[in-house]
């Protein structure tokens, strides 16, 4: 007895192996499906079809390929035609693998480039070129997280004319219009001899702790990767403390800031349904992405709620 993968069929056992290890061991992996991709319910489920014909197929190719069966018998004239025919299914789903790998790829184009189309938010202007920039790095994290801002009950009290229905690129420009007019308060240093939306603002908190960038934001939202911040970050396919790099003071970054800022405002609504919560009965603002920016609350909102009103009105 010996093994059917012998020398007599050793080009058969290198082709199979080589397949499998090409689909199924890291050359053809199955593309992930970001959760805000148009179609993501139908892609996840053909993606998981696909991955339990793989599994299915690759352990019908471990049983074939553990086979012992004598030499010149009928029965390895058999087994060596079941290796071709698995090689044929193999190369069919690797094809099928590249073929739904390109459809996720040109899906994520096309919404990325979609989602940076629209009106320019505040902070450009002709002094500024490169700030064109910073607004396509806004309108993509806020387009891949839309789901969940629009959890926010509160919308309306910024943009009275918000709703689901909108086309995408309005529902954008609103969502930005908010984003911008928070920083525009935040990184204002014009009192101290600086500027609006100043990448290098910087401010000590009550704790101790330093508020950087655009939207005053602080290293120890990172600094634990089980608080909440970091769980959603995960869940949604990033790390705010590799975002963040500290050690190359990555928050004075504007577009690194924007991405944080854009992923920690959504984990707050994600968390309380609101934009702006109100204080609780100590009067500690811990209900809303008020608690993280103290620009939305009470007394100090109706400066953006105006701005983004005036936006939102406009389009």
């Amino acid at each position: 007895m010996k093994r059917f993968f012998g020398d007599r069929c050793a080009w058969v056992a290198g082709v199979l192996i080589g397949l499998l290890s090409a689909s199924a061991y890291g050359q053809v992996p199955l593309a992930q499906v970001p959760r805000y991709l148009p179609g993501y319910e139908d892609l996840s489920q053909q993606r998981e079809k696909m991955s339990g014909q793989r599994d299915h197929l690759n352990a019908l190719i471990v049983e074939h390929n553990n086979k012992t069966v004598p030499e010149d018998t009928p029965v390895a004239e058999r087994l060596r035609l079941e290796g071709i025919q698995l090689r044929e299914m193999m190369i069919r789903h690797v094809a099928a693998s590249k073929d739904f790998n390109a459809r996720v790829m040109a899906a994520e184009t096309d919404f990325r480039t979609n989602s940076v189309k629209g009106k320019a938010p505040a902070w450009e202007d002709k002094e500024h070129p490169e700030r064109k920039a910073w607004s396509d790095e806004l309108r993509w994290a806020i387009a891949k997280n839309i789901g969940t801002l629009e959890k926010a009950k509160d919308i309306t009290d910024f943009a009275p004319n918000y709703n689901k229905s909108l086309p995408l690129s309005q529902r954008l420009d609103i969502w930005a219009s908010l984003f911008t007019a928070i920083a525009k308060k935040e990184s204002d240093t014009r009192d101290s001899g600086g500027q609006l939306f100043d990448t290098n603002a910087e401010h000590r908190e009550t704790d101790g702790q330093i508020s950087r960038g655009l939207f005053q934001i602080g290293y120890n939202a990172a600094e634990n990767p089980d608080n909440f911040y970091g769980r959603y970050a995960r869940a949604n396919g990033e790390s705010l403390a590799e975002l963040m790099d500290e050690a190359n003071n990555g928050l004075n970054d504007p577009k690194v800031n924007i991405k944080c800022a854009v992923i920690m405002f959504a984990t707050l609504v994600d968390r309380y349904g609101r934009i702006a919560g109100g204080p609780n009965r100590d009067g500690k603002y811990e209900n809303g992405a008020d608690g993280y920016w103290s620009t939305l609350q009470e007394g100090k909102k109706h400066e953006i709620q105006e701005m983004v009103k005036k936006q939102a009105l406009a389009e």
